[in-house]
């Protein structure tokens, strides 16, 4: 028999934790074991919204795909935006007045 645990811990690294309550054998020393396996929540979000346009709705695949495509990349993007110069910040943002601004700490 096994356990599936998540605590706020675990669930804020994208993780659950799996403890084995019984083994085969009813070994009674109390040697249970626990591991933990990391969760890709993303993929699962993508797959079930696929799965589900298939079944509902199958001509928004192709948007639900590009969007999931490029909200991944504006993610990949922002994570080395501090290593981007500044006139390339303000072209890729909407907030040009923030770049100007005296709140904007260079």
């Amino acid at each position: 028999m096994f356990a599936l645990i998540t605590t706020e811990v675990l669930d804020n690294l994208n993780q659950i934790m799996i403890k084995q309550l019984k083994n085969r054998y009813n070994d009674p020393t109390g040697k249970t074991r626990r591991f933990v396996l990391g969760i890709d929540r993303g993929k699962i979000y993508f797959y079930k919204l696929v799965n589900k346009l298939m079944k509902e709705k199958p001509l928004l695949i192709p948007y639900a795909i590009t969007q999931t495509v490029s909200k991944y990349l504006g993610y990949k993007i922002g994570l080395h935006a501090n290593k981007f110069p500044n006139w390339l910040k303000e072209s890729l943002t909407g907030q040009k007045y923030y770049w100007r601004s005296k709140y904007y700490v260079k």
